[in-house]
């Protein structure tokens, strides 16, 4: 049985989407746990009723992704689920977005994600294949966008992984708030010799920024460049370099736009990261 694990976050209209959307799956052998990630405000028990067929797991804190799919984890684990569908709120399933994941599933370590396509702009518009590369030098992360392309890690918004090897690693590592837990998770995958694939017919659509107010907030600049120092630092040669490449990058993005609110967050986050 496959445990699917969507996280909840206050009052918003893309969790309910997107169970809507597994409704239509044609695999009969799995369970929706839809974890309220400390939402305080109502929401989720309301999605409950909307949804009883859903297994509910409320949190009292907002634990972040990473911790917030580990508790759903672990109830999936007490369910008997054997592998895990990691799914992201703001996406739309199609009836065999999962039984395609299941199919390219060969390995007990493999890790297999959906191909991704823009769920607001064209539906029809690849966003990424699967995941994407880093480069432990440059700092540079960018998504892969053809099957040609050799993968790094597998996006968290549709990640399918075995329970088994999920625990192994220990889940998600949850120093990472949010952004590049799934990168850390992939990278100590291969390290035990796990392979990355993309099941070329599991398609889901993804708006992305759904829970956090878009991708050009100091909210998300300030978890995006943290993350990424615990990223380097853990997995990087020289993690000065490909840090300050990034926040670089990022800073000189801000400045053309005189985002002057992301720029302090990206300095922010540099600085917790590096003198905490």
């Amino acid at each position: 049985m496959v445990g699917i694990l969507v996280l909840h976050y206050r009052r918003n209209p893309w969790t309910e989407g997107c169970l809507l959307s597994l409704r239509q799956l044609r695999d009969a052998n799995y369970r929706v746990i839809l974890v309220d990630n400390g939402s305080q405000d109502g929401s989720g028990q309301e999605l409950q009723h909307k949804f009883p067929e859903v297994d509910f797991v409320p949190i009292a804190t907002n634990c972040g992704f990473g911790g917030g799919n580990n508790q759903g984890a672990r109830r999936a684990q007490e369910l008997g689920c054997t592998s895990l569908w990691i799914l992201n709120n703001d996406t739309r399933v199609f009836p065999d977005s999962l039984s395609a994941l299941l199919a390219c599933q060969s390995g007990e370590r493999d890790a297999v994600g959906s191909v991704l396509f823009e769920m607001d702009s064209d539906p029809q518009r690849l966003q990424l294949w699967g995941g994407g590369r880093v480069d432990l030098h440059t700092g540079d992360a960018r998504y892969s966008l053809s099957p040609s392309e050799p993968l790094d890690y597998i996006t968290g918004a549709s990640l399918l992984i075995s329970s088994q090897t999920f625990f192994e690693l220990g889940g998600f590592d949850e120093r990472f708030f949010l952004y590049w837990e799934d990168s850390d998770l992939c990278w100590r995958l291969k390290k035990l010799g796990g392979q990355l694939k993309v099941a070329p017919r599991s398609r889901v659509l993804h708006r992305g920024g759904g829970s956090m107010g878009g991708h050009h907030s100091p909210f998300h600049d300030y978890h995006m460049t943290l993350s990424s120092v615990h990223f380097y630092r853990r997995h990087a040669p020289w993690p000065l370099l490909p840090t300050f490449c990034f926040a670089a990058r990022r800073i000189l993005w801000r400045l053309r736009t005189r985002n002057w609110p992301c720029v302090l967050a990206v300095l922010r986050a540099m600085g917790r990261a590096w003198l905490s």
